[in-house]
């Protein structure tokens, strides 16, 4: 039997009282997890998200999953919304354990604040990390000074990475934190001069051959010159690089200044990307020389004056992939001229790319100084198969002229290809 259990009178009383007072009831309210309505269509369109964009947001966004929710409430936070924030933050759990951590490397500091006196999850060592790395330098002070979850050891190193000198500074003097010579070098890559010269003036740790190397590389001429005059390292590869990016004035400067040379990948690459002026004063003024490959290279890329050069004033010479990758790439001038010129020639892989390509030039050129190249079956067989028309009616021609016979597996061949029209099957069927 069940028995109904009865409310005192003032009991009930009292629950009634709780439930018709608005300031209660809204209190209660606080407490309870769900969302706006009017935030509900954000959320639906986050669910109905492809799986391809979601994987793609889930990196962007530091979410956990793409299943994470948090999604809406971070891209308020990257588009500095301030308003759709604070609401989102008052529906209970739809933040995530890296909201503050992405606010501080997206956000402002308006929202930083928000989230550190109404969001429960806190943040971890990387919201500060993230702040030196974007240069907020207003919201890596807000964090230093009201949150204890400190920073990683390279936080200094990703402020001077990216150039900012208010926030080497003030984790310098104000923090006090440690840094690496990754600081100085990574400064030095990115041509960050000033932030080199504060490193210099300011820090003990110094920097590796790796500051002056990739400082070349990306030819930033005055953070060499810099750090040249503060006796800092490098090595050959600082000529290497600066050759090989065309970036001639550091040639020079290192060739004039520095002792450790460069190799033959300098000559060997400002070839490939056609940096005359490099090539000539290399080799006018070194001694390391090029490879075979300068002109492979040059070759390869169709640069025909560096193809002159380098055969009129380098005795190296080429490989046969110097003429093989000018005829893949139909680069008629620098074909001619090697196969002209040169003795290396070119190889069966130069005519079968150009049967498949359909490049009629090409072949022409090929049969005028190697004819056996274009007169295999097996250039017959690649132009075929890719429908290449032009190119089986011009090897018939020579196959004619030269009285070859073919075997009738050629016309079942080609009878397969749908755009190899009757007129061509006939001109097969007259080598039978």
């Amino acid at each position: 039997m069940i028995k109904t259990l009865k409310m005192e009178p003032s009991s009930k009383s009292t629950s009634l009282s709780v439930l018709v007072d608005p300031s209660l009831f809204m209190y209660i309210c606080l407490f309870q997890d769900g969302i706006f309505d009017d935030l509900r269509p954000k959320y639906a369109a986050w669910r109905q998200e492809s799986r391809k964009a979601k994987i793609q947001f889930e990196r962007i966004y530091f979410l956990d999953s793409i299943e994470d929710h948090s999604y809406v409430l971070h891209e308020a936070i990257a588009t500095h919304d301030l308003e759709l924030v604070k609401r989102i933050v008052r529906c209970n759990r739809l933040g995530g354990r890296h909201t503050m951590d992405f606010a501080a490397n997206h956000g402002t500091l308006e929202i930083v604040k928000h989230l550190h006196f109404n969001h429960a999850d806190g943040c971890t060592k990387l919201a500060m990390d993230y702040a030196a790395h974007s240069g907020k330098l207003d919201i890596l002070q807000f964090l230093h000074q009201h949150r204890n979850e400190g920073f990683s050891r390279g936080i200094l190193d990703f402020g001077a990475q990216n150039g900012f000198l208010d926030v080497v500074r003030f984790l310098n003097e104000d923090v006090g934190v440690p840094c690496s010579t990754k600081a100085m070098d990574w400064a030095a890559r990115n041509g960050h001069l000033d932030v080199v010269k504060y490193l210099h003036e300011n820090r003990s740790e110094g920097c590796t051959v790796d500051a002056i190397d990739h400082a070349a590389k990306n030819g930033h001429f005055h953070v060499v010159q810099y750090l040249h005059k503060q006796n800092k390292p490098c090595t050959f590869l600082a000529m290497d690089y600066a050759a090989i990016h065309g970036h001639f004035q550091l040639v020079q400067f290192l060739h004039t200044h520095r002792q450790e040379g460069c190799t033959a990948q300098a000559m060997d690459n400002a070839a490939r990307y056609n940096f005359m002026d490099i090539v000539r004063f290399l080799h006018e003024n070194r001694q390391e020389g090029c490879s075979p490959m300068a002109m492979d290279y040059a070759a390869a890329n169709g640069h025909f004056e560096m193809v002159c050069f380098l055969h009129s004033h380098r005795q190296e010479g080429c490989t046969t992939d110097a003429a093989d990758y000018a005829a893949i790439n139909r680069h008629l001038d620098v074909l001619r001229f090697l196969l002209e010129e040169r003795s290396e020639g070119c190889t069966e892989k130069a005519a079968l790319a150009a049967a498949r390509d359909g490049y009629l030039d090409v072949l022409e050129i090929l049969h005028t100084y190697q004819s056996q190249l274009v007169e295999t079956e097996a250039v017959l067989d690649k132009a075929i198969r890719n429908n290449q028309v032009e190119v089986i009616q011009y090897w018939c021609d020579i196959a004619k002229k030269a009285g070859r016979r073919l075997a009738s597996h050629w016309i079942t061949l080609a009878s397969r290809q749908t755009a190899i029209k009757l007129s061509t099957l006939d001109m097969l069927r007259t080598l039978l």
